[in-house]
């Protein structure tokens, strides 16, 4: 299994078409030699422009989570990462359910990694903020925080 995670990350002022090719050489390669290989390939909607024929591909959706499964996945995880902590699992999720009635976050609240940003942040800062560019702000210091 070869997993492209990102492809909207290759910029297509850059060498975009010089990787989609070498893809395409790549899967040509392995099904002329009967290879067993599955290609998977990502890419944000915005980024994505059928650089995968569908005769040959099939394509896969990501439908935005509804506020309901966004809780429930976020209850998974948090119950996940702290199996052993019943009070941290209900304090998390109770932020993280308040935020959730925040018009702002329910547009943030669509898809797993959106979520799993949120609860962390949930954890380690508290109360999440409504504000987009504070909510940014905090991301960032958290994610560039040498501790």
């Amino acid at each position: 299994m070869l997993i492209l995670d990102g492809l909207d990350e290759v910029p297509s002022a850059g060498n975009r078409s010089e990787v989609l090719n070498e893809i395409e050489l790549l899967n040509t390669q392995c099904v002329s030699r009967g290879a067993d290989i599955m290609i998977i390939a990502t890419s944000r909607p915005q980024g994505y422009s059928d650089s995968f024929s569908s005769k040959h591909y099939l394509h896969y959706y990501l439908s935005p989570l509804s506020e309901e499964r966004a809780l429930h996945y976020a209850k998974r995880l948090v119950e996940t990462c702290h199996i052993e902590d019943k009070e941290k699992q209900d304090e998390i999720m109770n932020r993280l359910t308040r935020a959730a009635n925040l018009p702002n976050m329910q547009r943030l609240m669509r898809s797993p990694l959106q979520v799993t940003i949120l609860a962390v942040l949930a954890e380690l800062h508290g109360e999440l903020p409504d504000e987009r560019w504070e909510l940014f702000n905090e991301y960032y210091q958290t994610i560039y925080d040498p501790a």
